[in-house]
């Protein structure tokens, strides 16, 4: 756990000086008293306390994101629990049910709208660019849908190679263009942008050189 020290004229100035710093609330830290200096006889003197803050383990983030998505299972009317852990940044959380595929639902598009509304609540008091990005799955669709999508896209950038023509695929979610700009990342000889409006975008896929022909669009996943 990391520690960071702060000073104030009361524990509750200083504890509020040290969440500031650390932008965080306070049942996000743990807080110890190191020195607390009172006025001579009540009258003399300044008051001075200085205190160390340190912010709970990451889990919490993992917990936190955990008892949304069991709560809005129980709303569903579904049976299951979710499983969670945290790295790089990134929550992943894994739904238990006998329910998959009603969970999944057409072209994934129950658990797409779970996965937003997870992260839309869990970064709700999210400060700055400080926000936890929270991916969910169930019944290894998305390990599943990653290798399609993966799939898809070294197909495309083949073409593109091929005939030198840019190749624009069909319109996906936010979660799935994000794949395929990740697929073809280090391809030395392609790049992908994304196009369109609102449920419409596309990725589409072009050789570096004739980026400019394709389309003007800067990267956005």
């Amino acid at each position: 756990m990391d520690w960071i020290e702060e000073e104030g004229k009361s524990i509750d100035e200083a504890i509020e000086r040290a969440l500031s710093r650390l932008r965080a609330r306070r049942e996000e830290v743990v807080v110890e008293v190191l020195e607390e200096n009172r006025p001579l006889l009540g009258f003399f003197g300044s008051a001075n306390v200085r205190i160390r803050v340190g912010r709970t383990p990451t889990t919490s983030a993992v917990q936190r994101a955990v008892e949304i998505l069991e709560a809005l299972l129980q709303r569903m009317g579904v049976n299951g629990t979710a499983q969670g852990q945290e790295e790089n940044g990134t929550v992943s959380l894994k739904i238990l049910s006998s329910d998959g595929g009603l969970l999944i639902g057409r072209h994934g598009e129950t658990i797409d709208a779970l996965q937003y509304l997870v992260n839309r609540i869990v970064n709700r008091r999210a400060v700055g660019g400080e926000r936890t990005r929270v991916v969910i799955d169930t019944a290894e669709y998305r390990e599943r849908r990653i290798e399609r999508l993966q799939s898809l896209a070294r197909k495309a950038a083949q073409e593109v190679k091929s005939s030198g023509k840019a190749v624009t695929l069909a319109p996906m979610s936010s979660w799935d263009r994000r794949v395929i700009h990740l697929s073809l990342k280090n391809d030395r000889f392609v790049e992908t942008f994304s196009t369109g409006d609102g449920d419409h975008r596309q990725v589409m896929i072009a050789l570096l050189r004739r980026r400019e022909e394709a389309a003007p669009e800067l990267p956005n996943p």
